[in-house]
């Protein structure tokens, strides 16, 4: 048997960072190009004027590769049962992590608050989903689908959000890298 090329790990990482382009992307509005006027902006403010306002940061654009990474991820979902809702619910609410801190939207807490659940039993159902979901690809990669045989260029492409494997990791500390901020 072939050893799996997801584990639960790496399922959870790229949920997280499919939240993170789904935050991150454009949006203005219903409309596509919103309500505007033509009409110069009105200044009530002497400070606003110079540009001495509250600036809002907005993350990058997500590139074209990580929109199709993105939308794989959460096609992930559809691989559990059909009667598992409350497991989507809960990966889907978990996986929005912000772009620029990374911290996720909704805490465990507060997404066993929403729906009138223990946070242990929606950390539990969480946990449970991710499983699933590796158990599942795992039985897609041992029936030779498509995504199992080109995962390694998708791996080492450019936005790729693999790791460095661990004879990598040690040739660099071998080379001087200190393994402490004090060491």
């Amino acid at each position: 048997m072939p050893a799996p090329i997801y584990d639960a790990e790496v399922v959870q990482l790229r949920l997280e960072d499919a939240g993170a382009t789904l935050l991150a992307l454009p949006s203005r509005g219903c409309l596509p190009a919103g309500y505007r006027s033509n009409w110069p902006r009105v200044v009530t403010d002497a400070a606003e004027a110079h540009g001495y306002g509250e600036a809002g940061i907005r993350p990058p654009v997500p590139t074209a590769r990580r929109v199709t990474q993105m939308d794989e991820a959460f096609g992930w979902l559809k691989l559990l049962e059909p009667d598992r809702i409350n497991h989507r619910r809960i990966l889907l609410l978990r996986a929005l992590t912000s772009p620029i801190t990374g911290r996720h939207r909704h805490t465990w807490r507060a997404i066993g608050t929403m729906f009138g659940w223990d946070y242990r039993a929606v950390q539990r159902w969480h946990a449970e989903g991710i499983s699933w979901i590796v158990m599942a690809l795992y039985a897609q990669q041992c029936g030779g689908a498509e995504w199992a045989l080109t995962w390694r260029a998708e791996r080492d492409g450019p936005d790729s959000l693999a790791r460095p494997r661990d004879a990598e990791q040690s040739d660099e500390l071998g080379k001087g890298m200190r393994t402490t901020r004090w060491g």
